[in-house]
C-alpha cells in the first residue's frame, strides 16, 4: 500500500512538472514590430536577450523596454497590442488583458501582417527594383503607379518617368470598347483626372497609357482601373466593418497596418496609401513601418513615391 502511494505521488509530481513546463512554453504572442533594443527573458533565465520581428513570447516570459522604445505584438487570439512606455512587462499579465478572441478574418490578416513584417525591410531589394526603373528611362516611358487598381472615388492619379527636360506627353483614357474617352497633352510627369467631368461607367475596366507628344512611337505600358459602385463595394465594406469590430482601438498603429493590408488585398491601393501615409505621419521614427510601406509601394508599382521615401532616409 505504501509503495502504491509513493508511486502515485511520484506520477502526480512528474505530471505536475510536465504540465508546468508545458505552460511555461505556451506561445502567447508574436513580435510584429519594434523600435530600439527591446529584450525578453524566459522564466528563471538570467540574461535578457534582444528580440526581433517574428520572435515568440511565451507564458512566463518578461519583456523590457527602454526609454522611447516600442513593441508591437500579436496574440494567438488574433488581437494586437502595443507597448510604448519604459519598463518591464509580464507576458502573462499582457495576455490576461486579451479577453475576446478575434474572428477568422482578423486572425488571417494578423497572420498575414506578421509574415509580411518578417520579410519586410530588405532595402537592397527595393533599391535594385527601383534602379531598374531608372535604367529603363532612355526612349521609354515607365508608369510609376500600379497597373491595376480599384477606385472608390472618381479620381485617377497617374504618374510616369520623364523623357527629359522640355518633353511633352499625351494622356489617353480608353473604355472597354477601345474608344478614347479622354485625351490631354501634358508638360508634367504626373496628372490627376477628375472623372466627374464625363460620364464614366462603374464596375467596368478602363485603360490608360502615356505616349510621347513629339514621338508617338514611345508608349508606356497600359494600366487599368475600375471605379466601384456601391453595390460592388458593399461586400468589401462589410468585411472591413467585420475586421474593425475586432479592434479595441481602430487607430492603433498595428490595426492600421492590418487595414492597409486589407485594402491592398482588394486592390484598393489608393485607400491603402492613405492609411500608410497616416501611419508614417503618426510614427515617423519607427523604421519598420516605413520599410513596410516602401515594400508595399515597390511590390505594387508605385516607384515614384517609394523613391521619395527612400531619399529621405
Amino acid at each position: 500500500m505504501n509503495k502504491f502511494i509513493v508511486k502515485l505521488a511520484a506520477i502526480i509530481f512528474v505530471n505536475l512538472l510536465i504540465t508546468t513546463a508545458g505552460l511555461a512554453q505556451e506561445n502567447l504572442f508574436t513580435v510584429i514590430a519594434l523600435k530600439g533594443k527591446v529584450s525578453a527573458k524566459a522564466t528563471n533565465a538570467g540574461d535578457w536577450k534582444t528580440i526581433n520581428v517574428g520572435d515568440k513570447l511565451f507564458a512566463g516570459d518578461k519583456v523590457k523596454l527602454g526609454a522611447k522604445e516600442y513593441l508591437g505584438i500579436a496574440h494567438t487570439k488574433g488581437k494586437t497590442m502595443e507597448l510604448k512606455t519604459e519598463g518591464i512587462f509580464d507576458v502573462n499579465e499582457l495576455a490576461a488583458k486579451i479577453k475576446k478572441e478575434s474572428g477568422t478574418l482578423t486572425k488571417n490578416f494578423t497572420k498575414y501582417l506578421v509574415s509580411e513584417m518578417v520579410v519586410s525591410g530588405n532595402k537592397s531589394k527595393n533599391m535594385t527594383m527601383l534602379g531598374a526603373v531608372v535604367r529603363s528611362l532612355a526612349n521609354n516611358i515607365k508608369l510609376t503607379v500600379t497597373l491595376n487598381n480599384n477606385l472608390l472615388n472618381p479620381v485617377l492619379n497617374a504618374s510616369w518617368t520623364s523623357l527629359g527636360e522640355g518633353k511633352r506627353y499625351v494622356f489617353r483614357l480608353i473604355n472597354p470598347s477601345n474608344k478614347t474617352v479622354y485625351m490631354e497633352i501634358l508638360n508634367d510627369t504626373s496628372f490627376t483626372l477628375d472623372m466627374n467631368s464625363f460620364n464614366i461607367q462603374k464596375d467596368i475596366p478602363y485603360k490608360w497609357f502615356i505616349l510621347g507628344a513629339d514621338n508617338s512611337t514611345i508608349v508606356s505600358d497600359t494600366a487599368s482601373f475600375s471605379y466601384l459602385s456601391d453595390v460592388k463595394y458593399k461586400p468589401v465594406a462589410d468585411s472591413l466593418e467585420q475586421l474593425k469590430s475586432d479592434f479595441e482601438d481602430e487607430e492603433a498603429l498595428l490595426n492600421q497596418l492590418i487595414i492597409a493590408s486589407f485594402f491592398e488585398q482588394h486592390k484598393l491601393y489608393d485607400e491603402a496609401i492613405k492609411v500608410y501615409e497616416n501611419i508614417l505621419q503618426q510614427a515617423p521614427d519607427i523604421q519598420m513601418f516605413r520599410q513596410r510601406y516602401i515594400d508595399f509601394l515597390v511590390n505594387n508599382g508605385f516607384s515614384a513615391r517609394a523613391k521619395q521615401i527612400l531619399a529621405q532616409e
